[in-house]
């Protein structure tokens, strides 16, 4: 039995760790996307949302890991031995190729816009977050790229594509401000100005509520009818209830499942109300 508990915790461990769990979550967000706006789906776009998403994660994570020289966190000691990861990596570059290539124009385009801002985020001559302000916004925009923008060819700038994109904005980014809370220390020694380093916990848990709000108030108008309410209700008050239990204190797993799984809640919750 402690066999079995082993390798289950070691798979739930990898799972969030590797950012598959998190990759899941983006692919989820283009299936809730088309399920709004009732395109027809593809597998191909889900497979090349998760597989961007994964080894954007991860290329940003191993460079990050491997320019600290004190491997201090339980995530950093995993990362510094899981070469599975790498050869992982490589096999789902590989396998994006095909596909990203018989893509439209602007789906590349659009990818490639997300691609630039994803690297200049991290990358030592711009790092883009440790601009105050700027870390969870911008983690925003590029998961609006990827899981919104891109996947609708018939995409137009009209008053419910606006709403919709900018409610998924202000979603993704009120829950990085929650991760945000979880990596004070972390941020504040690495000079980073998040919400919660300048103003505290407590002031960046109104300010992820604000946005939240935002977000159900912006959702409501992209999906004016009785089912886009009861998703939105159900995904916001969810998104306070975690946000009420936030701390730096916290196991990863609150966030890395928790709070990420806001995200794939959201997308199960529109196809239970949204499919038909």
């Amino acid at each position: 039995m402690g066999k079995q508990h082993n390798i289950f915790y070691r798979l739930i461990v990898f799972i969030a760790y590797s950012n598959v769990f998190i990759s899941i979550c983006a692919a989820s967000v283009v299936w809730y996307t088309h399920l709004v706006f009732k395109e027809e789906l593809h597998a191909g776009i889900l497979w090349i949302t998760f597989g961007c998403t994964f080894v954007l994660y991860n290329t940003q994570q191993l460079f990050l890991s491997f320019l600290t020289v004190r491997k201090t966190s339980e995530y950093e000691k995993w990362l510094s031995k899981n070469a599975l990861l790498l050869a992982l990596m490589a096999a789902v570059a590989i396998s994006e190729i095909y596909p990203l290539f018989t893509s439209t124009l602007r789906f590349l385009l659009t990818y490639a816009a997300a691609a630039a801002i994803s690297l200049l985020y991290f990358l030592p001559f711009s790092n883009l977050r440790a601009i105050p302000f700027l870390k969870s916004f911008i983690i925003g925009i590029v998961w609006v790229f990827i899981c919104v923008m891109a996947p609708i060819d018939t995409a137009k700038f009209d008053m419910q594509n606006t709403f919709f994109w900018t409610s998924q904005l202000l979603f993704i980014t009120a829950l990085c401000v929650l991760f945000n809370i979880r990596d004070m220390e972390h941020d504040h020694k690495a000079g980073t100005y998040t919400v919660p380093v300048l103003y505290g916990a407590s002031m960046a848990k109104i300010f992820t509520v604000l946005l939240l709000s935002g977000y159900a108030v912006l959702s409501y108008l992209a999906i004016p009818r009785m089912e886009g309410l009861c998703v939105t209700l159900i995904v916001f008050l969810a998104s306070c209830l975690f946000t009420w239990g936030s701390s730096s204190k916290k196991h990863s797993f609150y966030y890395l499942y928790g709070v990420d799984g806001l995200i794939l809640l959201q997308s199960i919750l529109g196809f239970v109300f949204l499919r038909s």
